[in-house]
C-alpha cells in the first residue's frame, strides 16, 4: 500500500448547505443523505424551529430549521427545497439522525486550509465560527447544541 501524497491529507470533503440568507458548512461525514422536500408530520408540542418529523429508512427523523433554532426570525416562510439528513456526532443519546431544512441545493466540495479564512461576525447560539470559503460567507454549526435541542423535543413528545 502506498502512502498518500501530502496534498491529499490536507483536503476535507465538505457540504455547503444554503439556509435562508446564510450557508452552513460542515464535513461530508456529518451528512447521511440529501432528499427532496418531503412530508413533515408535526409533533404535539414543539418549538417553532422544529417543523416535526419525517420517516426516513424506517426511522422517525426530527426536522429542524437551523435559522430558527439559531435565534433568527428573518424569514418565517422559508421555502424548503430539500431535507439534509444528519448523522449524530455525539456518541450517545437520541436521535440517531435529525434533518436540517435547506432552502437550496447543498453542494459537496473539497476544502483546503488555503480556501478558508475566519471572519468576524455576530454568531447565533447554534454557530461556532464564521468563515469565508473563497468569496463565499458561511458558518460552522454547533452540532452538539443542535443535537441537544432536538433531544429535548424527543424526551418531551
Amino acid at each position: 500500500m502506498s502512502a498518500l501524497p501530502p496534498e491529499a491529507l490536507s483536503e476535507l470533503s465538505c457540504v455547503m448547505i444554503p439556509i435562508g440568507q446564510r450557508s452552513v458548512v460542515l464535513p461530508n461525514e456529518c451528512v447521511a443523505e440529501i432528499l427532496p422536500w418531503r412530508r413533515v408530520r408535526p409533533y404535539a408540542k414543539a418549538p417553532q424551529w422544529c417543523l416535526g418529523h419525517t420517516n426516513w429508512r424506517g426511522e422517525e427523523v426530527p426536522v429542524v430549521r437551523f435559522d430558527l433554532v439559531n435565534g433568527s426570525d428573518e424569514d418565517p416562510e422559508l421555502k424548503a427545497r430539500c431535507v439534509v439528513i444528519m448523522n449524530r456526532v455525539r456518541s450517545s443519546g437520541l436521535p440517531r439522525f435529525y434533518a436540517l431544512v435547506a432552502s437550496g441545493l447543498p453542494r459537496i466540495f473539497q476544502l483546503t486550509d488555503d480556501d478558508v479564512t475566519t471572519r468576524s461576525a455576530s454568531l447565533g447560539q447554534a454557530e461556532t465560527l464564521a468563515v469565508n470559503i473563497g468569496a463565499e460567507e458561511a458558518v460552522v454549526p454547533n452540532l452538539e447544541f443542535l443535537e441537544a435541542q432536538v433531544h429535548t423535543i424527543l424526551i418531551g413528545s
